[in-house]
């Protein structure tokens, strides 16, 4: 854009020639300017009053939102930051921090921290201290669980990002030294965001569904074993379930809390001795699918092993594979 451009749009030709020019000019673009912020002010004031009233499907909450006594001080705080902020997209925030005061009980003096974190914060601030929350707060699909998706955020060499921690950090919102987010800096993106925003698709992610697989596996590597492990693995993430390929021993101490069932995996070696009484273990604290990948497999018997069902593959032409994972997961899992 140019200025001569907005003054063609106020109806003003820059050629027209004479010493009034420059004056005339001026009473333009002075006019464009103030109806331009008019105009930005009044979709401001629309946005806010919009947000201020939204319950966000929550009955309850409207009637809160309506009828609780807020501070007319912090009404008037928020809606002349709102108006003087030079970021359209932080309106929704100052609004939700307002609807958070009346609903909620929120002591005076965090009330003007958040009202001054808002203020001094950018929205692309804000997005990064959610994605920081998020991450902390549920089980995303990515190795290494919350404190390691939480500490590669926190810990950078980029100067900028470096700077944003210390200003977080300035106004009570990060403890660095524990690399998390403080209460007070959760409490203010509780405060100032929709519910939808502090949720893992906000950031199009996805969390871990709560369900922990074993594959059992008495032959890691072997073939016969492998194309089906490699897709039950598959299957699995797919549907937002953890799994781990395992060799169970009943001379070591099995781990029965963190995991909700098992896959056996049964090929053409014999499952015996200390195998076999793990098995038995296993089987009398969680449910057990046996899926039998060899002709020899099926013909084990497995005696004392309880199955919830048992599935063959022994048909099973290659490529085909998933197929016959799928059949079992939609039957046991799904």
């Amino acid at each position: 854009m140019t200025i001569a451009q907005i003054l063609a749009k106020e109806g003003l030709s820059a050629a027209i020639p004479g010493g009034n020019l420059m004056f005339e000019a001026g009473r333009t673009l002075f006019d464009h300017a103030n109806q331009y912020i008019k105009d930005r002010n009044e979709e401001r004031l629309v946005r806010f009053h919009s947000v201020l009233l939204d319950s966000e499907g929550e009955p309850k909450e409207k009637e809160e939102i309506l009828y609780g006594e807020f501070d007319p001080d912090d009404y008037h705080s928020l809606l002349a930051s709102c108006i003087q902020d030079i970021e359209d997209k932080k309106t929704d925030l100052y609004a939700n921090l307002l609807k958070r005061f009346i609903i909620n009980s929120v002591p005076e003096r965090e009330r003007q921290l958040f009202i001054q974190g808002a203020k001094a914060l950018s929205m692309d601030d804000v997005r990064f201290m959610r994605e920081i929350y998020i991450k902390n707060k549920f089980d995303l699909m990515s190795p290494g669980g919350t404190a390691q998706q939480t500490k590669q955020l926190l810990e950078t060499n980029d100067p900028i990002l470096q700077i944003l921690l210390s200003r977080f950090e300035y106004l009570g919102f990060l403890e660095a030294q524990q690399k998390k987010l403080s209460k007070l800096g959760e409490k203010f993106l509780e405060l100032g965001s929709a519910h939808y925003e502090l949720t893992p698709d906000s950031i199009g992610r996805k969390q871990w569904r709560g369900i922990m697989i074993n594959i059992l596996c008495f032959e890691i590597g072997n073939y016969d074993h492998a194309r089906f492990y490699n897709r039950l693995e598959k299957v699995f993430w797919d549907n937002q379930i953890k799994s781990q390929i395992h060799i169970i021993d009943s001379t070591r101490n099995l781990s029965f809390i963190f995991w909700s069932g098992g896959v056996l995996l049964v090929g053409d070696r014999l499952i015996e001795g200390q195998y076999l009484t793990a098995l038995q273990k296993y089987s009398a604290k969680l449910p057990l699918v046996r899926f039998n990948v060899t002709t020899k497999g099926a013909g084990q018997t497995l005696e004392g092993v309880n199955f919830l069902q048992v599935y063959t593959a022994v048909d099973c032409p290659r490529g085909e594979e998933t197929q016959y994972v799928e059949k079992m997961f939609n039957e046991q899992f799904a």
